[in-house]
């Protein structure tokens, strides 16, 4: 299952900036967010879950079919290559923060390359779309957090040329507007379904959703876990 559900009681773009793997981020003033210090894993040391495959495609995913599922309502695909163009759209200070906190402090400490598009860079079509499309959206079930689709299947081979991530804002607002750890969890959930990360019952062999090595691709419960850890990255520098 590729959307954050709820197991747990209790247009200002992104800002238009480059960023280069491993460069010290250069902020506009109006993304300028108090960053609480966090401990990053930048390789894939001892303790990583080696034999176990959580990266699209899986035996225990779609039946194992390899295709990637343009349009569906929630699912996985591999990125078209480890150069991942973002951009966000109207996502609120909150979400803005805890989007950039992910893409800058798990993903782009792997073999992943961020790049961040700016207002007049972003694509919608043709083949060198903006590869993640980072919005909000009021329409998904009341017991969903976020959502990812890939709207964009032409590179074919289970690629996916364009996502869209989807944040339930009147639900963070609702009931997290000041979890920051659950919101940063939510939001490297649904970016990790833009690489082609599984859930642990989606892998080859299953694990359990619950299994602390998939870190903030947890779930049942939903993980307030901010960042990915060794078995993350050790999958995703395997595939890029």
């Amino acid at each position: 299952m590729t959307e954050t559900r709820v197991h747990r009681t209790g247009s200002t773009p992104m800002c238009d900036r480059e960023h280069r793997k491993r460069r010290a981020p250069r902020w506009a003033l109006v993304c300028i967010f108090a960053m609480a210090a966090a401990t990053v894993v930048t390789s894939a040391p001892a303790g990583a879950n080696h034999g176990v495959d959580s990266i699209f495609p899986s035996a225990n995913y779609q039946g194992g079919d390899s295709d990637c599922k343009e349009h569906s309502v929630s699912g996985v695909c591999l990125a078209d290559s480890r150069w991942h163009t973002v951009y966000a759209v109207a996502l609120g200070s909150k979400m803005q923060a805890a989007t950039v906190f992910t893409l800058d402090l798990s993903y782009d400490t792997t073999d992943i390359n961020v790049i961040y598009h700016s207002t007049s860079q972003v694509t919608y079509s043709g083949s060198w779309e903006t590869d993640v499309i980072y919005s909000n959206s009021n329409s998904l079930p009341s017991n969903v957090w976020g959502r990812n689709r890939c709207d964009d299947d032409s590179p074919g081979g289970g690629k996916c040329d364009q996502f869209y991530v989807l944040y339930h804002a009147d639900k963070f607002d609702a009931e997290i507007p000041n979890d920051t750890t659950l919101q940063r969890a939510i939001a490297c959930q649904e970016t990790g379904h833009t690489v082609g990360m599984l859930h642990g019952s989606n892998s080859d062999p299953s694990q359990a959703d619950t299994s602390a090595a998939f870190r903030c691709m947890r779930t049942n419960p939903l993980a307030a876990v901010a960042s990915m850890g060794p078995h993350n990255i050790n999958q995703v520098n395997g595939q890029y």
